[in-house]
């Protein structure tokens, strides 16, 4: 049964919602909502990530913008949260020509960057997925070849964002 109305997270006249959002719990009454704003214009001309906190149906206001660029788009944001409510945020970013996953590290008590956006060390990654397990978590990614699409995965911790693992094909 819900707890309440249904509730706005984000609009607004200049700008477009043109991907998924992502939705992760953050605590016993806690979520995290992550997603992207473009500016109109089309492919490569320019986005952000938010993320937003809803404590037990009641959104706060208060949007953290992870990345923001004019020259590139920043699309289908994912999330994965660890139980000192730290998440993993991963995203598709876009010049318009090519793309690649970028992720920041966010702390959800402050709404704060633990770690700048950093990208995926990969030629070409698009699609991102995220999951936690215990202190760390995986992101996996499409590289999409001329013949086939190769899949990829790298595990990082979630106290500082390093690399654990080096990037495997699945």
């Amino acid at each position: 049964e819900p707890l309440g109305d249904v509730f706005t997270i984000e609009r607004g006249p200049a700008h477009t919602q043109d991907s998924p959002l992502s939705i992760t719990a953050i605590g016993d009454d806690r979520f995290a909502v992550a997603y992207s704003v473009s500016t109109a214009g089309g492919a490569g001309s320019g986005g952000s990530i938010h993320v937003k906190r809803v404590i037990t149906g009641v959104v706060d206001n208060t949007s953290l913008v992870v990345e923001q660029d004019a020259d590139r788009e920043a699309t289908r944001p994912r999330l994965a949260a660890h139980p000192s409510g730290r998440l993993a945020v991963a995203w598709r970013a876009s010049d318009g020509t090519r793309f690649w996953t970028r992720y920041a590290m966010v702390d959800t008590s402050s709404l704060s960057l633990v770690k700048p956006p950093r990208s995926i060390d990969a030629a070409s990654a698009d699609r991102p997925a995220i999951a936690a397990a215990g202190d760390y978590f995986a992101m996996s990614w499409e590289a999409p070849g001329a013949d086939e699409t190769e899949i990829y995965l790298q595990v990082f911790g979630f106290a500082d964002g390093r690399v654990v693992s080096p990037v495997t094909q699945v």
